[in-house]
């Protein structure tokens, strides 16, 4: 266990600000250091019941965004959150409820934190470039006593500090980690949401399934809650037998009470156990259903990362991923007819790249649009080309 939470430590301290396949290299690093044979820090961290809650809530359900939850809820410091697609700051909002939400630029920010600070309000801080001065204190916990009160100095002022005050620094610049100082970036947890094309990825077969097959997502989150439900029965089971078993006096092997539940715990902990057996069974099966769905993810994952070169070609080209978003779920609800899924993931993909296509192509440069349709070729078909044809 000692092994675990120190994983799990490291894990949410140093990989918050890194890639899925950095932290996925780090985590088998460390595994092999360690020499154990797996490590996940969801399930060290978090439940699946709370995973569920958090993406009712709006999260996204790719891994990334839930290990970024798992780091902002459990961390010890400010959670730093970069989150160029503002996918955080709304799920922050139903998250952490009747939390105030102020930016960074606005002037009474000072005292609206330290009214948060007085009354234990969660506060969120919006559109953060950098660390103020004025935050440092709270950042580093300075807290001194004045009797029984505990305060800590926010600017020119001394305030009444409450435990149950939280702080959440946004930012929507997807640089700001590289730019903090060190005296800033040792005081924050920081944590990236800026997209991957594995993240990006997931966030696209889940809005994929949701539209072609919903009863796959929903028949998912019914096991994974029976899965959990099913861990609490055992270790509920676990619990009371020790406790029968420290509360036993004189011999055991006469205590009939006692045996008799340890045999009823046991009878009931194999039934729990093959009920896990067959909900792990009925996972994989629902998996394989769902990986039929994946080409079309993996190729809006791949135009989407194209695009997000354009700003290098002229500053001016730069396109949200709500953007994008809005034309995956536009082709998703076209009409084709009594296919096969084969063949309708094919269409689908075919009439994603077209529009895509014609969408950024009214908004370049007539001059810059056949450089467009060939890097969106290139990045799309890259076997296509030669091994030096496009240098």
């Amino acid at each position: 266990l000692s092994t675990y939470t120190s994983l799990a430590a490291a894990y949410c301290t140093y990989l918050g600000p890194f890639s899925e396949d950095s932290r996925a290299q780090a985590n088998e690093m460390w595994k092999d250091k360690c020499g154990l044979d797996t490590f996940d820090v969801l399930r060290v961290m978090s439940s699946e019941s709370e995973l569920l809650t958090w993406k009712a809530e709006g999260l996204s359900a790719d891994r990334l965004s839930q290990e970024n939850a798992v780091m902002i809820k459990y961390g010890n410091m400010v959670p730093f959150i970069v989150d160029p697609n503002s996918q955080a700051s709304e799920w922050l909002r139903a998250h952490a409820v009747n939390a105030d939400t102020v930016l960074a630029q606005d002037p009474k920010l000072v005292s609206q934190l330290e009214l948060a600070v007085r009354f234990g309000k969660t506060i969120v801080i919006q559109e953060v470039d950098g660390i103020e001065n004025f935050l440092f204190p709270l950042l580093r916990r300075d807290l001194m006593r004045q009797g029984p009160r505990q305060v800590v100095q926010i600017g020119d002022k001394m305030c009444d500090f409450n435990e149950s005050f939280n702080l959440y620094l946004c930012t929507r610049n997807s640089n700001a980690i590289d730019q903090l100082p060190p005296n800033a970036a040792c005081l924050v947890t920081r944590v990236s949401f800026s997209v991957t094309r594995a993240g990006l990825e997931g966030q696209l077969l889940g809005a994929t399934l949701q539209h072609e097959k919903p009863e796959l997502e929903h028949r998912k989150s019914e096991l994974l809650q029976k899965e959990e439900q099913l861990k609490v029965e055992l270790a509920e089971l676990e619990k009371q037998l020790l406790t029968a078993l420290a509360d036993a006096s004189g011999n055991i092997l006469e205590n009939e009470p006692l045996i008799r539940t340890l045999e009823s715990t046991k009878a009931a902990a194999s039934t729990i156990s093959e009920s896990l057996t067959e909900s792990s069974r009925l996972q994989v099966d629902l998996d394989n259903e769902r990986e039929v769905y994946r080409p079309l993810a993996t190729l809006g994952s791949q135009i989407f990362i194209l695009i997000r070169e354009l700003p290098t070609m002229d500053h001016m080209y730069r396109f949200s991923l709500e953007s994008f978003m809005v034309i995956f779920d536009k082709v998703l609800n076209m009409e084709l007819g009594n296919t096969s899924t084969q063949d309708k993931l094919r269409q689908l993909g075919n009439h994603l790249k077209i529009l895509v296509l014609f969408y950024l192509s009214r908004s370049l440069f007539k001059a810059d649009r056949l450089a467009f349709g060939m890097h969106m070729v290139r990045g799309i078909m890259p076997e296509k080309f030669e091994p030096n044809e496009w240098e």
